[in-house]
């Protein structure tokens, strides 16, 4: 700490002081600290008036007047009340001043500390969240998915432990942005992607700027490693499908594909020539009606819309009347998918 100056304008007086209290109140003053309290108290009565006010108001005085009694001038007195109360005024002033000093010396230590906090975000089934990270970047979180952030003075981590997730980022050159999926980390400086992770396989999208692939063991928290030549580099347009025990690999992917994977982010579902099986699965994602096919035949129909997501009727609906489907529901929850009579006779 700096050697204490004498100050004239009575705000600065008022900010020493506030200085001193709030370095009182967050613990005991070593010995250095003493000493040098003691020498600005010396300095001037105004001092000693202003720091004994300030340490009343935030209720400090009772612990301080021993210890300052032996320090300071033995004809003063050692209560807080030195120079007479203030007025309302100058009480308004004098707290106003811890307030201002606490601001610009604390809370930004408080924020810091906040953000490398590491946070977890879930959502329950059939909820879409958007969430802003302390970066400003931003996380689109899917249905009955779960992420851990992990943020540093040197990196940005993310891991998401299930579902699916866009991930938005805000450039830091300084402080890469990681996702670790499964044994897979994916880094990228500022650029979108989106990872969807099912079961022990994930399948990750990009849809701007380029992002990284390292398996999780050669990634270090902090460390900026994320050039190697070992990495596998992909491109906006580019997806990579991770499955356990094989070096993953990038592949070309329409703007339409795109479009359609992501079409959860405005809380749609897009199906085109997808096998019914495979569009069931999707659509379960959203509730908890579980969809059972009863004709195996059913499982490889080819359909296409636009579906609400979590609007699970409109959805059986919609199968019924255009592909001849029947739907039964049953009390506990399950709706069976079958061909109805007239549709049997054609196959």
């Amino acid at each position: 700490m700096s050697k204490v100056k004498a100050f004239k304008n009575k705000i600065s007086v008022q900010e020493e002081a506030a200085h001193w209290v709030i370095e009182l109140d967050k613990g005991d003053l070593n010995q250095a600290q003493q000493r040098e309290l003691s020498d600005w108290l010396k300095q001037s009565k105004r001092n000693e008036t202003e720091f004994f006010e300030l340490a009343e108001i935030w209720g400090l005085a009772d612990q301080l007047k021993d210890w300052v009694a032996i320090e300071t001038d033995e004809s003063e007195p050692s209560s807080g009340k030195r120079g007479g109360w203030q007025t309302p005024q100058a009480i308004a002033a004098s707290v106003f001043a811890v307030f201002v000093l606490f601001t610009a010396l604390l809370w930004p230590g408080l924020q810091k500390a906040d953000e490398l906090e590491p946070k977890t975000f879930q959502t329950a089934v059939g909820e879409i969240s958007e969430i802003s990270l302390s970066d400003a970047s931003t996380v689109s979180l899917n249905t009955n998915s779960n992420i851990e952030v992990i943020y540093s003075e040197t990196a940005r981590r993310v891991i998401l432990h299930s579902g699916e997730a866009l991930f938005t980022v805000t450039k830091d050159k300084q402080r890469p942005f990681s996702v670790q999926v499964g044994d897979n980390v994916v880094t990228a400086v500022g650029t979108a992607f989106n990872i969807r992770k099912t079961g022990p396989t994930a399948k990750l999208t990009v849809t701007e700027g380029i992002v990284s692939i390292a398996d999780h063991t050669t990634i270090s928290t902090g460390k900026n490693n994320h050039n190697t030549a070992d990495n596998i580099m992909v491109n906006a347009g580019e997806e990579v499908i991770f499955k356990k025990f094989e070096k993953p690999q990038a592949s070309p992917s329409t703007s339409k594909e795109i479009e359609r994977n992501l079409s959860w982010t405005s809380g749609m579902l897009s199906f085109e020539d997808t096998p019914l099986l495979e569009a069931i699965e999707e659509i379960s994602r959203y509730t908890d009606v579980k969809i059972v096919l009863a004709d195996e035949s059913l499982k490889s129909l080819k359909i296409g819309g636009y579906f609400k997501a979590g609007e699970t009727d409109s959805m059986l609906q919609a199968l019924q009347l255009s592909f001849n489907i029947e739907a039964q529901t049953s009390k506990d929850n399950v709706v069976l998918l079958k061909k109805n009579d007239d549709q049997r006779a054609l196959y």
